[in-house]
């Protein structure tokens, strides 16, 4: 690796999907299979798909409601309610429903995805040379499973710290997670950046 193209950067960025890990499949089969463990785990009376589904049109209702990147709480919480309004989900507390639905979205992830060894060894190779490494990424899960995910990929230590846009309801796509990078490390746009 060429060493020179870092050298005015104080800190390198790093994106998590398809840049540090990859996933077996695309997310949207990812999502089937989580809503097939759901519905096993919580015997909900309707088929994969259509919790798939339910789950989609969460997201974009709440979206066209004003969420920039909805937290994952918000989007569990209005599939609940409508799996509880059609009457396909048995009484049960939102909290029960809600750690399923995490557990088996940890789960999922888990078992689907796997290291970019290159992209590794390139962080790796830049803490060597005394780079600030960080993760920055638009997802509706927050830094608490990224890290996990690190955690249980054993890069977690490779990177200072980890800014995901549902924990700030601000993402990448738009740069304004970007401004809160630079800011909550006193970096001017210059001296970083990003892979992936």
């Amino acid at each position: 690796m060429d060493t020179r193209f870092f050298e005015c950067a104080e800190i390198v960025a790093f994106d998590f999907f398809d840049t540090l890990v990859h996933r077996k499949y695309n997310p949207e089969k990812v999502l089937l299979i989580w809503a097939k463990k759901v519905r096993e785990q919580l015997n909900i009376r309707c088929s994969n798909g259509e919790i798939y589904i339910f789950r989609k049109d969460s997201e974009i209702e709440l979206r066209k409601a004003g969420f920039k990147d909805v937290p994952y709480n918000k989007i569990i919480k209005k599939l609940y309610s409508k799996l509880i309004g059609q009457g396909y989900l048995r009484p049960v507390e939102f909290s029960e429903f809600e750690f399923v639905c995490r557990q088996m979205e940890y789960k999922c992830e888990v078992e689907n995805t796997f290291i970019d060894e290159k992209n590794v060894s390139i962080a790796k190779a830049l803490l060597q040379l005394g780079k600030k490494l960080v993760i920055i990424s638009d997802f509706y899960l927050g830094k608490e499973f990224l890290m996990y995910l690190c955690n249980v990929h054993g890069i977690a230590e490779l990177f200072r710290k980890c800014y995901v846009s549902s924990d700030y309801c601000a993402r990448k796509s738009t740069g304004e997670l970007y401004k809160i990078v630079l800011t909550d490390n006193h970096v001017k746009p210059d001296r970083m950046i990003m892979i992936g």
